[in-house]
């Protein structure tokens, strides 16, 4: 291959296309990469149709030829290129069923030997990623039959393109529109090695997605490796294969409800492993560069080669860590209760210093986060920072877990932290300003209740409370005595307080809030405490069943009162207080 500006029709029928291992998968999505592809090729469409000499420009892309195999890699540009092939798929997935391609240029039995399988030559013309490839292979271009696993991201994302086509071109459209892309032109720029394609870095397209941090880093990287080693060859293959370990454990990752982004852990990584000050890690690149810009010239390439290598063991931590979270509920209860930006760096850093086989030491670390977390950030409503740069200098500093955890055990009282603490789970309104962390609260308090001897139930897990089977399924907080019920207007007095409406003064209380799900919550309605007996005691909660306890006249006319509220208040904050005591995990 030669630097030229051929189309995009020429630059498949001589070349054989690979996505190289140490690239990301395919990551456009409908809004707006798709949508903006589609409306570039029917403005040109249009403009054509006033003159036929306007060239569509598609995009630079910057390509490694291995002249030893005959692929060409697609250093720079492989979204636009896979989005074209896939639009081609389409077309001629659209075209075996209405013929909406007879029109065309080219022939569409053309079209498939040059952008999809070259018949004679036997030879697929773009491959994806290895993981993505079979996928690719069977239910974009139609090649084969697929026992493809489509659970992952990048594997939807390639179908979500081809369904989005389908669905949004008109049959009369499709053929100017292949008219339009397989004639529009490309500009190439083609090396013979990897030290070459280090040379054109951070390169970016307002037609596709920006780089993000992580990407941009990686070239910045192995540009300096190609400037500052004499021979850069193997040095940069090391760093692709870290970086291509980097992007299968972050498409992992993705897959995961709550996961952080790629540039959020690039950032955590900084602040657990790195040496930084003030709030260097809120910009991670620019802290690598001025760490690197400290660093005498011969020392440059063993310090990135160690970092992409640490690196890539934070990113393959995270994954661990979610692969295994059904057998830590230390870690799945803090996923559950949220806010883990504060506490991932320490995460990272305590999973990869714990070698013992079932991460006790990890564990109780964790459960002590999630204790400052709930008690914190939860029930004493602080800010979502508070303590942030403490818990990253932590991760930063850490030297063992007994010295850790006595420092997060202090953590926990903070702030006032016990007599806010107390405060909230007394609140008047705690239903109204902390709904999430109640239900979290009822939640544990549930589990609480089956895990005690005799109770054969199984525990509501994490999976139950974030990836219900159906929204109906989904947990939320049920009001015993309900909002809209003739109770709230009685005037009832709280233990020592003045006499008010029980709805300003009971009704948003602890005590009068359950765990339920959408669907039995909604059946419930306002009806009084006696008609719900009948669903409550078919309900699957021990929580429910317990309820009858806590009422007045339990024998002959059930009447959940204010007497009721303020004992079941009482239990569920003496609960609270015993389930997220410090002095238990230290």
């Amino acid at each position: 291959m030669n630097n030229q500006s051929p189309d995009l029709k020429s630059l498949f029928s001589s070349n054989n296309l690979a996505i190289p291992q140490y690239q990301r998968a395919y990551a456009w999505t409908e809004e707006p990469q798709l949508e903006d592809f589609l409306a570039d090729l029917r403005q040109q469409v249009k403009a054509q149709k006033k003159s036929k000499d306007k060239n569509y420009f598609l995009g630079t892309f910057l390509l490694h030829e291995h002249r030893s195999t005959g692929i060409v890699d697609i250093v720079d540009g492989q979204q636009r290129l896979t989005t074209s092939v896939i639009f081609i798929a389409a077309a001629l997935a659209r075209n075996s069923d209405s013929s909406v391609l007879d029109s065309a240029k080219v022939k569409a039995a053309t079209l498939r030997r040059t952008f999809i399988y070259d018949e004679d030559e036997e030879l697929q013309k773009l491959r994806t990623i290895k993981e993505d490839n079979h996928f690719f292979r069977s239910e974009i271009l139609g090649l084969g039959q697929s026992d493809a696993n489509t659970r992952s991201h990048s594997c939807l994302k390639l179908l979500n393109a081809k369904n989005y086509f389908l669905e949004n071109v008109a049959d009369e459209e499709w053929s100017e529109l292949v008219d339009v892309l397989i004639s529009s032109k490309v500009m190439t720029y083609v090396v013979q090695n990897a030290a070459d394609a280090t040379q054109i870095f951070e390169l970016q397209n307002d037609r596709g997605k920006k780089l993000t941090e992580l990407e941009s880093l990686k070239s910045y990287l192995m540009h300096l490796v190609y400037l500052h080693d004499k021979h850069p060859g193997d040095r940069l293959d090391v760093i692709q294969c870290n970086f291509a370990e980097i992007y299968r454990s972050l498409e992992s990752i993705g897959e995961h409800i709550r996961a952080p982004k790629e540039d959020a852990i690039f950032s955590y990584h900084c602040a657990a492993f790195e040496n930084w000050t003030g709030d260097d890690w809120r910009s991670p690149k620019q802290f690598v560069k001025k760490s690197i810009s400290k660093l005498a010239a011969a020392d440059v390439t063993s310090w990135i080669e160690g970092f992409v290598c640490s690196l890539k063991g934070s990113f393959k931590s995270i994954h661990d860590i979610y692969e295994n979270l059904d057998d830590i509920t230390e870690m799945s209860d803090l996923l559950v209760l949220g806010r883990l930006a504060p506490f991932w760096p320490l995460i990272i850093k305590t999973w990869q210093k714990d070698n013992t086989q079932n991460k006790q030491s990890f564990k109780k670390s964790v459960r002590l986060m999630e204790v400052y977390s709930f008690r914190g950030y939860g029930i004493s409503n602080l800010r979502a920072d508070s303590g942030l740069t403490t818990l990253y200098t932590y991760a930063r500093d850490f030297v063992d877990f007994d010295s850790l955890n006595k420092s997060l055990f202090d953590m926990c009282y903070w702030y006032e932290l016990q007599k806010r603490f107390d405060n909230g789970l007394d609140a008047v309104k705690i239903y109204k300003s902390n709904r999430s962390d109640v239900q979290y609260l009822l939640w544990k308090y549930e589990n609480g209740l089956r895990s005690k001897t005799g109770n054969k139930q199984p525990l509501l897990t994490w999976k139950n409370y974030l990836k219900p089977s159906s929204n109906a399924a989904k947990f939320s907080v049920e009001h015993i005595a309900a909002q809209n019920n003739q109770i709230c207007t009685t005037d009832v007095k709280w233990m020592d307080e003045d006499v008010q409406p029980f709805s300003e003064i009971a009704l948003h209380r602890l005590g009068n809030l359950v765990l339920d799900s959408i669907s039995s919550n909604a059946a419930k309605g306002d009806k009084d405490f006696a008609q719900k007996l009948d669903q409550l005691s078919q309900s699957t909660y021990r929580s429910h069943h317990e309820l009858i306890n806590f009422s007045e006249n339990r024998t002959s006319d059930p009447l959940w009162s204010v007497n009721s509220v303020i004992e079941r208040h009482q239990t569920l904050v003496s609960f609270a207080k015993n389930n997220w005591n410090p002095e238990k995990y230290l």
